[in-house]
């Protein structure tokens, strides 16, 4: 969001021709800033997943183990 547009438009300001540049500030950090969120997502939807899979049965099955 912050990086493409001015990458597409070929911005001056924005400096690609270091392969240091573009590929570790543009291309690394920046990847970092979609990849992170989308683990903790895919996180997230497993644990409700799993949450969702217990039925009202192994609810009470546990509890009588205890």
């Amino acid at each position: 969001m912050t990086f493409c547009p001015d990458w597409l438009m070929g911005s001056p300001h924005l400096d690609t021709s270091s392969w240091l540049y573009l590929w570790v500030y543009l291309v690394f950090f920046n990847g970092l800033w979609v990849l992170v969120p989308v683990l903790l997502l895919v996180r997230s939807w497993s644990s409700l997943k799993q949450l969702h899979d217990i039925t009202p049965d192994d609810v009470t099955t546990h509890r009588k183990k205890m």
